[in-house]
């Protein structure tokens, strides 16, 4: 009986831990019709504007043959409310990736929105008081 209850205990600690980590290398955010999308936050210092935290998404397409044509909505939830649902035109992402093709986001600033989804400033300068991101999701995510 102890065991049981050791393993449920230990099971719930390492759910909880699990889920609000933030992976700073590649981790799979899901996986669609032979497209996988992956995730990781970063640290990002540009040459303008203030240090931030990203996470930073990267979308790849598994068909050696075919273009997948990929369109999602951002939810990007800060403090229990959904900064980006407000908008649903500018938040409503659309990609097309080759065969075999690969891409992801980065903290370069002539990298495209699609890829980048803003956690929270860092820069001790900066005087925004924007709650950190709790959570983010694709909704409505399809690939054609």
């Amino acid at each position: 009986m102890r065991l049981v209850i050791f393993i449920c205990l230990l099971s719930i600690v390492s759910h909880s831990g699990f889920s609000q980590s933030k992976p700073s290398s590649w981790t799979i955010l899901q996986q669609e019709s032979g497209v996988d999308v992956y995730y990781k936050y970063a640290p990002c210092s540009p040459s303008h504007g203030y240090d931030k935290e990203l996470v930073l998404l990267k979308l790849t397409n598994n068909s050696p043959d075919r273009s997948k044509y990929i369109s999602w909505d951002l939810e990007s939830i800060h403090d229990k409310k959904c900064f980006t649902c407000e908008y649903p035109d500018e938040y409503h992402m659309k990609l097309t990736l080759k065969p075999n093709e690969s891409i992801e986001g980065s903290c370069k600033m002539d990298c495209t929105h699609e890829l980048r989804i803003f956690s929270k400033f860092t820069d001790k300068d900066c005087k925004k008081n924007y709650p950190p991101l709790s959570s983010f999701n694709l909704a409505n995510f399809v690939v054609k």
